[in-house]
């Protein structure tokens, strides 16, 4: 089994990549002139996409007891794709007649078979699936700490019920009716 700190590094690199995949498309895709309804969604989710990651970023640097093992495969997937992407899009505006910054050919771009549209689901799957790790690793947080809380509150009830009770045990001794009914209520 890989070690906590080793396998964060990982999560952090694989992470990086992806955020900065995705960043670079984003750049690459703004750089055009033309942004047709479908590519100005693309940038939408593009820029939501880079939030997310940076959000898991910060996370992982933060919480390195969390386990975003999950993550690895969508994440190295997602930087992948987004690095694709940016180098088919390069590639079609060499074609192209037209300058860099006026892109004429977004409805012909395809990957993997599907359009910008297509390729826009597959980005926000992605994100939706980091967004339920990262939403799972605050939940656990959030559940650790008011586990942690609950305790400290139960030792100090508990202390006081302790103090309570030695307190009763030594007047026991002088045999007050209403003292044994309170102790026997402790």
């Amino acid at each position: 089994m890989a070690e906590p700190i080793s396998l964060a590094s990982g999560l952090v690199a694989l992470a990086t990549f992806a955020f900065q995949s995705s960043v670079s498309l984003f750049n690459t895709v703004q750089s055009y002139n033309s942004h047709p309804k479908r590519v100005r969604d693309l940038t939408e989710e593009l820029d939501t996409l880079n939030r997310v990651l940076d959000a898991l970023r910060e996370t992982v640097n933060a919480n390195s007891d969390a386990n975003f093992a999950t993550l690895e495969y969508p994440l190295l997937r997602c930087g992948n794709a987004c690095k694709d992407f940016e180098e088919k899009l390069k590639k079609c505006s060499t074609r192209s007649s037209g300058s860099r910054t006026s892109f004429r050919e977004w409805a012909k771009l395809k990957y993997m078979g599907e359009d910008i549209d297509g390729f826009r689901r597959m980005l926000a799957g992605y994100k939706s699936t980091i967004i339920i790790a990262l939403t799972d690793a605050n939940l656990l947080e959030s559940y650790k700490n008011m586990i942690e809380s609950t305790t400290d509150d139960l030792e100090a009830h508990l202390e006081s019920i302790n103090e309570s009770l030695e307190k009763i045990v030594g007047k026991n001794a002088s045999g007050s009716s209403t003292e044994a009914a309170e102790l026997q209520l402790i």
